[in-house]
């Protein structure tokens, strides 16, 4: 599901008003809204973590909420290709530029891929994408 109708489902099966969250994470309700449009792209980590520690979210949904973070985050060929594979297969990341310069930080970039491979089941091998 993308982030941005993860956030609103978590909020409204909440009873919070989008002006509730806005106030408990300390930013504008146009923030807030913005966001559940898909018109912001999803927060950093740490306010990641803020919005589901104002939301109570279980691990279930915490997994839940950060695939889709770090899935909007990852180039869209990437993303493409792990969501559409019907057969495991080798993904050698060279082929994504994209994905080495996407996020410009680096340990924001190797989190969004260790998580997409990790919940893929991929692991990381080198410069390579293996099926588990």
């Amino acid at each position: 599901m993308e982030f941005s109708k993860l956030l609103t489902k978590y909020r409204e099966t909440r009873n919070i008003t989008k002006t509730d969250l806005a106030r408990l994470l300390k930013v504008t309700p146009t923030y807030i809204m913005n966001l559940e449009s898909g018109r912001a792209i999803p927060p950093s980590y740490d306010r990641c973590e803020e919005i589901m520690g104002a939301l109570k979210l279980n691990d279930e949904e915490k997994h839940n909420f950060m695939l889709a973070v770090h899935l909007e985050r990852a180039p869209e060929p990437l993303r493409k290709l792990l969501e559409n594979s019907l057969y495991p297969t080798v993904i050698d990341v060279d082929s994504f530029p994209l994905f080495r310069s996407f996020p410009e930080n680096k340990k924001s970039r190797d989190e969004d891929f260790k998580f997409i491979a990790e919940s893929h089941l991929y692991r990381i091998h080198g410069n390579f994408l293996e099926p588990l």
